[in-house]
């Protein structure tokens, strides 16, 4: 009899996935297309970003962010989003060297403009291993949208003796 149930409930089980790969196959409506729950992003679409100690300065104060290219050129002043897109960041990596072993260097990313207002996107911590070394990587699944005209700018509690940050996202129309 246990096995009779047991075969029963995955016979159940065998038609419940046959019928969600079937209705997951539905050919669309006609006049109606299937669209993917995100469009996908274009090659060219995709901006890498770089600030560093030394590099340019931004608007809202602290480091800028300047475009990076595939070829390893770097665009001369800060990146920009460009009229009529957002630019929706994914991800950023910070390091910093030379610091204090044990020390904390707590740090900010701001979106806003210089005549409107400043909002923090990304609050944070790097904790300062024994060789003056400290790295940290965050990784926003939802991404955070900074729109036209609006400046992105990194700043530390402390002025690292070197620092680097990198930031990952891409370009969207703004709808």
């Amino acid at each position: 009899m246990t096995t009779r149930k047991n075969s029963l409930f995955g016979l159940v089980g065998l038609s419940f996935l046959v019928g969600a790969l079937m209705i997951s196959g539905l050919q669309p409506v006609e006049g109606k297309e299937k669209k993917p729950a995100v469009d996908p992003v274009l090659p060219s679409e995709i901006v890498s970003l770089k600030a560093e100690g030394g590099g340019v300065s931004c608007p809202l104060g602290g480091l800028g962010f300047v475009q990076t290219f595939p070829n390893g050129d770097t665009a001369a002043s800060v990146f920009s989003v460009p009229e009529g897109h957002v630019f929706v960041l994914t991800s950023i990596q910070v390091g910093t060297l030379e610091q204090i072993s044990g020390t904390n260097v707590e740090f900010v990313l701001q979106r806003g403009t210089v005549s409107g207002s400043v909002n923090l996107v990304l609050i944070g911590s790097i904790s300062i291993a024994s060789n003056g070394v400290g790295s940290t990587s965050v990784t926003m699944p939802n991404g955070i949208v900074v729109s036209f005209g609006s400046d992105l700018c990194f700043n530390f509690s402390v002025s690292p003796a070197s620092v680097i940050v990198f930031a990952q996202g891409y370009l969207a129309a703004d709808k």
